[in-house]
């Protein structure tokens, strides 16, 4: 567990996180791109994005210098065999490490700051045609899907755009890069696995410094006071919340789960919903925490009883989300085994990564436990996913009122098995 003071620092300072992640992006360029084109049987993959207008895909594909697009950018991978040719067709904006320029076609020594630069004589989309007619693809692919939101960032302005320069020569070969978008996004190296542990492991830390008795006056405290209090923690850190944060309280006597402003007693089981950003890489979880009558010393064993069940149900799920597998048969095969442990079971499971809700296959949704096309996808080794589900859970101590037992924690897989990246939440936080 991290102390108070462990989670009012960041392990690296601004200069070193930029050094890390341009390691990390030409690794990632190197090593995960090649894969994912070929599991998109891909020859070209297209990403058209701009400034103050983001494919989803965009940032993935950035260097830490440019937080953002400048300009209308085209980024173009052209696979070959084992290897993946990299292009930026942008005006020239800190990329150029990563990626050449044959637009402007840019030297040794030419600095894309302080430097005048003769723009060049083509535009980017006749540029873009030269291109294609020298690689002469069968398959370009183009961020366009129905089933998958964060495959869907080309506007319709720029397919237009795409289509006039292209003409009907072109026009049979592109397709959905929907496959190869998202086993670039939901991929994760084994150092990227290491930064994530170091993501969740200053968002718990944060977790578990609010829901101490320092934090938490019963009679005084109100749920709102607590949410605010991890999203300022976050921004105190230099970091974003990645959602709005939740603090809920469920009660004896008070039906369901209660998000309203309310002021927090002895006797309430607290959750919180809370996700952080940290090197580009997005937390999400939920906690709970027990506020203690006076002259106990821990939860009735009512409480105790429905986290084990809901522990339970994390590792039954778990077991099902294997590579190879799909979102769907991890629902349907979880289901049935919690049926079959007598388990009241609500699964909802999703992908983190570049967002806190990202590419890749979804374990049922909350208002739905029927497939999903997102569930059609199916689970790859070294990506990172939210166990996201609750167990409903009669307590004798509330007179046999149900909790809604909510968790949901950060894990990866793993080639030989699914992992916790920071532990299961097996105790409630006492105050």
């Amino acid at each position: 567990m991290r102390s108070n003071n462990e989670a009012s620092t960041l392990p690296l300072a601004y200069r070193e996180q930029a050094v890390l992640w341009d390691e990390v992006l030409e690794d990632r360029l190197e090593t995960v791109m090649p894969a994912a084109m070929k599991a998109g049987n891909l020859d070209m993959w297209l990403t058209i994005t701009s400034e103050n207008n983001e494919d989803p895909v965009g940032r993935s594909l950035l260097p830490a210098a440019l937080l953002e697009p400048r300009g209308l950018m085209m980024m173009l991978f052209i696979r070959n065999d084992s290897t993946v040719r990299r292009i930026s067709l942008s005006r020239p904006c800190g990329i150029e490490h990563l990626y050449e320029n044959p637009w402007y076609n840019i030297g040794p020594g030419t600095d894309w700051k302080g430097h005048q630069i003769t723009a060049p004589a083509l535009s980017q989309w006749a540029c873009l045609r030269e291109l294609v007619d020298d690689v002469k693809p069968e398959r370009i692919g183009i961020n366009h899907s129905l089933a998958v939101s964060a495959a869907n960032g080309l506007r319709a302005s720029d397919r237009d755009m795409l289509l006039e320069a292209l003409g009907d020569a072109y026009a049979a070969c592109l397709t959905s890069s929907q496959d190869t978008l998202v086993y670039w996004m939901e991929t994760r190296t084994p150092r990227e696995i290491d930064q994530y542990r170091t993501a969740v492991a200053i968002a718990h830390g944060i977790i578990e410094e609010t829901f101490t008795a320092g934090h938490i006056k019963p009679y005084e405290t109100t749920n709102d006071d607590l949410r605010f209090h991890m999203m300022q923690s976050a921004a105190n850190l230099g970091l974003m919340p990645t959602f709005d944060c939740t603090v809920a309280v469920f009660r004896h006597g008070l039906q369901g789960m209660h998000n309203e402003t309310i002021v927090i007693e002895p006797g309430d089981v607290v959750h919180c919903d809370f996700g952080l950003r940290y090197m580009n890489l997005c937390t999400d979880a939920q906690e709970l925490a027990y506020v203690r009558k006076p002259g106990e010393a821990s939860p009735p064993e009512g409480l105790c009883n429905a986290l084990r069940q809901t522990n339970q149900l994390q590792t039954i799920v778990m077991e099902c989300m294997r590579p190879g597998a799909s979102g769907n048969d991890a629902l349907r095969n979880a289901r049935q085994e919690a049926a079959r442990q007598g388990i009241d079971a609500t699964i909802y499971c999703h992908p983190i990564g570049y967002h806190p809700h990202a590419a890749g296959p979804s374990v049922g949704r909350f208002s739905s436990q029927q497939p999903s096309a997102a569930g059609e996808l199916i689970f790859r080794s070294y990506s990172a996913h939210a166990l996201e589900l609750n167990a409903k859970i009669p307590v004798p101590e509330w007179d046999g009122q149900t909790l809604m037992c909510c968790l949901e924690s950060e894990i990866w897989i793993a080639p030989e098995e699914t992992r916790y990246l920071y532990r299961q939440p097996t105790a409630f936080h006492i105050v």
